[in-house]
């Protein structure tokens, strides 16, 4: 009987000696809180791409096309190497360290769908809520934030339920771009139809529509 007292004692201490270490474990890949975000920081190439990740859903043309397109651009334009990565691929403490541009939806990323209640839209299969304004299921919508997983660095989120509707923005000017998909020949060639900017706290103010007339004119017009 002695021995079995023994071996229990022993048995919780181990167990409490072990249980902080899994607890920081655990608060690691915690999804940070409104208050721990980061100051705002504007989008540029060399802070943004620097240390950077592509997560795109496995088995999604669209969206490995687009990730495709932004690592090729950043390495032709900036000598900068972007990993890409399938959701099924990457892990939340591999995602802590770096910046990362996020691609899809809640149906098909599991990142998104994780980190969906912590984001500044609601994307669902029929509809996109942006700020105070509505779309319908044609529209997409980019936009730079914190890393969720860590907010020293940044993430790019890039959603959208047709890969028509998925774009990488160049933000200059803004920090969020509604997009629509394109069916139409030219010149009704121009994506984005909204932008929108942050505080210095990474709060949303009002989202502004693109004037009809611009839209017209080809993205290149637009001033």
């Amino acid at each position: 009987m002695k021995n079995k007292i023994l071996l229990l004692t022993a048995f919780l201490t181990l167990t409490a000696l072990f249980q902080p270490s899994y607890a920081l474990a655990e608060e690691k890949t915690a999804v940070i809180t409104q208050n721990e975000r980061s100051q705002y920081q504007p989008f540029s190439r060399e802070v943004y791409y620097n240390n950077c990740v592509i997560v795109y859903p496995k088995e999604d043309r669209g969206g490995y096309i687009i990730a495709s397109g932004i690592a090729s651009e950043a390495m032709k334009n900036s000598k900068i190497s972007i990993q890409i990565l399938k959701d099924s691929e990457a892990t939340k403490e591999s995602l802590q360290s770096k910046n990362v541009i996020v691609i899809g939806n809640i149906a098909i990323n599991s990142f998104i769908k994780e980190l969906e209640s912590k984001l500044p839209v609601k994307l669902t299969a029929d509809s996109l809520r942006v700020g105070t304004k509505s779309y319908d299921k044609d529209y997409g919508v980019s936009f730079i934030y914190p890393n969720l997983y860590n907010p020293v660095n940044k993430m790019i989120f890039i959603m959208a339920n047709s890969e028509n509707a998925l774009k990488m923005p160049d933000f200059k000017g803004y920090d969020l771009a509604v997009t629509k998909g394109i069916n139409e020949i030219l010149p009704f060639q121009f994506k984005e139809v909204a932008n929108g900017k942050y505080d210095e706290k990474w709060n949303l103010k009002e989202v502004e529509e693109i004037s009809a007339k611009l839209l017209q004119t080809g993205e290149n017009e637009k001033v």
